[in-house]
């Protein structure tokens, strides 16, 4: 199962998908081992990253210029980047690594 390879503990091999224990932003423990894992921080920065490129690309489609064009960045911004951390975790799960101590 490669689509589950990312979400496996890099320790024992656990999967920890069911139930969802990965947390995105803080360090957590395996269920098993107890090892304390973590998501890089790479992972959610390519996701922010992709957001904004995206909301600006569809700002700029619509036509925005000026402040209209930051207005309009702000608001798509949100949506945006809960659509593409949805298919990033779905389609991409992360590679969970060890925290270092």
């Amino acid at each position: 199962m490669s689509e589950k390879k990312g979400t496996l503990c890099p320790n024992c091999g656990t999967d920890l998908t069911r139930p969802p224990v990965i947390r995105y932003g803080t360090p957590f423990r395996c269920l098993n081992c107890n090892t304390l894992l973590e998501v890089p921080t790479s992972y959610n920065m390519v996701c922010g990253w992709l957001s904004a490129i995206i909301a600006a690309g569809l700002c700029l489609a619509a036509g925005l210029r000026n402040l209209s064009l930051i207005a309009g960045f702000l608001v798509a911004l949100l949506p945006v980047m809960f659509s593409v951390s949805f298919f990033q975790r779905h389609l991409f799960p992360p590679k969970l690594t060890v925290h270092p101590h």
